[in-house]
């Protein structure tokens, strides 16, 4: 009876332990691919002619669901990130900024370049590059993003300075 208890123990076992390999496996070569992935799509949009977002959102149209770069003011206030332009920006116009929380820290570091500080909120003159998109607000709250037409997915900051 021990001697069977044994063997199906390090059967169990070791059951466990492949099946455990496998999964961290299998999710970490997902990640991989779907980094891999996001990178080559980005390196290849390397391309992009630079667009100000008054010419964006002139032609929402022709660019909505495609990577773009652009060339904005950046914001952050209570209701979210936004990025517009003094001379363009209107209630049809704006734009909330979507990030993840690495874009988040990359955003916070460009701030604290800009202004050679360290916890500053402010606005930034950037280029950028991300999808743009037709936003379906809901309504339902005070956010950018329950409340604006456009959406910016923001994927990698090309420049950011101090914007006065």
């Amino acid at each position: 009876m021990n001697r069977i208890t044994l063997w199906l123990s390090a059967a169990l076992l070791t059951f466990i332990i492949g099946v455990a390999g496998a999964w961290l496996w299998f999710h970490q070569s997902r990640e991989e691919k779907a980094d891999n992935l996001a990178g080559a799509s980005i390196a290849s949009e390397s391309g992009l002619p630079e667009l100000s977002f008054c010419q964006l959102v002139a032609k929402p149209e022709e660019y909505e669901g495609k990577i773009i770069r652009v060339r904005g003011i950046y914001s952050f206030g209570i209701h979210g990130a936004v990025i517009g332009d003094r001379s363009c920006s209107s209630v049809e116009t704006q734009t909330w900024v979507s990030l993840t929380p690495a874009m988040w820290d990359e955003v916070t570091r460009a701030m604290e370049n800009a202004y050679e500080m360290t916890n500053v909120t402010g606005s930034l003159d950037m280029i950028a590059v991300g999808r743009f998109e037709r936003n379906k607000p809901s309504q339902s709250s005070d956010t950018w993003a329950d409340r604006v037409p456009f959406k910016f997915e923001l994927m990698r900051i090309e420049k950011a300075i101090r914007e006065y």
